[in-house]
């Protein structure tokens, strides 16, 4: 084999890696945390703000798994009555197992949620709400066992 032979062969073996990198890089899944990320990052102050406010809370709230049910508990400072807002379970790498819930508290401050339409994994619990004239916002991170 001569040394143009040699070129050839590295050339077109150049030209195939470089075409099958091209092909798979088209058939890579990428998601985005927001599909308009940009209007939330411009609004994201309100959420540093309601953060603030469930910190300055004597309680934070718990979260307990028991079986295929979730538990949320709020604050006692949070009256259940003048609470409105949703839940999100929120998974990072697959928008597709995101759940989102409306907020409605029994009179004891809690939350049962069955979780059979929760795959196992990472998922970050998130609660925006409001209570009178205040914002509420927490950020938790859950694993999901069956």
């Amino acid at each position: 084999m001569n040394w143009g032979n040699k070129i050839l062969f590295v050339f077109i073996a150049f030209i195939l890696l470089i075409g099958t990198l091209v092909y798979k890089s088209f058939h890579v899944q990428t998601e985005l945390v927001s599909p308009n990320y940009y209007n939330d990052e411009i609004a994201y102050q309100q959420v540093i703000n309601a953060s603030n406010n469930m910190s300055n809370l004597s309680k934070n709230i718990e979260i307990e798994q028991q079986g295929k049910v979730f538990k949320v508990r709020f604050p006692e400072e949070i009256n259940p009555k003048n609470v409105s807002g949703e839940i999100l379970f929120y998974c990072a790498y697959d928008s597709k197992k995101d759940l989102k819930f409306p907020l409605q508290l029994d009179s004891s401050g809690f939350i049962q949620y069955e979780n059979e339409k929760l795959k196992n994994g990472t998922y970050t619990f998130k609660a925006n709400f409001r209570e009178k004239d205040k914002n509420y916002w927490v950020e938790k991170s859950i694993i999901v066992n069956e």
